[in-house]
């Protein structure tokens, strides 16, 4: 089951990095829930997939993706129903044009098929360690 999950959470990020905000929708539960760091932009937590949505489509209003820019899955590590994975996030800032770019990681819990939770973290051996992966 890691192997599947790992996979769907691949999709989740890979849609995410398209902007195909219907492929990720259909990779998350219907009661998920995302939690943010108190670093990272945005409410603290947000339920449902239409809120994820919506959250993270507000998060990138600030910024345009140029072609060399957007979201790479750096490392995924999956066992039973939890899933980290490392991220690096590109951008420019809209109207100043300076470039973002971010590692971040995130843990996600799988119930069945889908993600019901996605805690964010600041860096990735801490979302291993908050997995109990490390």
């Amino acid at each position: 089951m890691s192997e599947e999950n790992a996979e769907i959470a691949r999709r989740f990020l890979a849609a995410l990095g398209r902007f195909d905000y219907d492929d990720a929708i259909d990779c998350l539960h219907t009661d998920v829930v995302w939690v943010n760091t108190t670093s990272f932009p945005g409410a603290r937590t947000i339920t449902g997939p239409r809120a994820v949505i919506d959250f993270w489509k507000t998060l990138l209003e600030s910024f345009e993706t140029r072609p060399e820019d957007g979201l790479e899955i750096e490392s995924i590590t999956a066992t039973g129903n939890r899933v980290v994975a490392a991220v690096r996030s590109r951008a420019h800032g809209v109207g100043s044009g300076i470039p973002v770019d971010v590692h971040w990681a995130l843990g996600l819990s799988m119930r069945g098929d889908l993600i019901e939770r996605v805690e964010i973290s600041g860096d990735h051996s801490s979302a291993l360690e908050a997995a109990g992966l490390s």
